[in-house]
């Protein structure tokens, strides 16, 4: 009986450290989640202070609707470009070989809007459209996922 009941008291403890310890990294890692009402000016402000800086860029994503489903393929980058939006609003693509490609950029709400500046360049990294955004705090990093709004595609970004 005694024995049962040290057996019993080791299990227990035992799971409520461990689901402790689940809780606390659930917590650690979620998102940062934004108001989802209509984001005000000085909020546009906190996500252009956010977005101000360089960032690599990772992983491009992109969704095939099957049937019933959508499928997503992530294709991590051997040689990352990176991309530097200023304060100025221009942002700036450095491939690693040295070659830049220049847009201007602009925040509405939580829409980012990119338009490259040179238009006889036939293939450009993004595409003149737009993208919703969505910061995530990782542990170590900072990681903002672009992704098209009337697209098929996501980039997602870090630093």
């Amino acid at each position: 009986m005694k024995r049962s009941l040290i057996y019993f008291l080791i299990i227990f403890f035992g799971l409520i450290v461990c689901l402790s310890w689940t809780t606390q990294s659930i917590n650690k890692n979620l998102p940062i989640v934004e108001n989802s009402q209509k984001v005000n000016s000085d909020s546009t402000s906190d996500f252009t202070k956010k977005i101000i800086g360089e960032w690599g860029i990772y992983v491009t994503v992109s969704y095939t609707t099957l049937k019933n489903s959508t499928r997503k393929t992530e294709q991590l980058c051997n040689s990352c470009p990176k991309i530097k939006f200023t304060d100025d609003q221009i942002a700036t693509i450095v491939y690693p070989n040295g070659d830049k490609e220049n847009m201007t950029w602009q925040l509405k709400d939580k829409i980012l809007i990119l338009v490259n500046n040179d238009k006889r360049k036939k293939e450009r990294f993004f595409s003149d459209t737009t993208y919703n955004m969505t910061f995530t705090q990782e542990k170590g990093f900072i990681e903002l996922e672009l992704r098209q709004k009337n697209g098929n595609y996501s980039f997602i970004l870090r630093r």
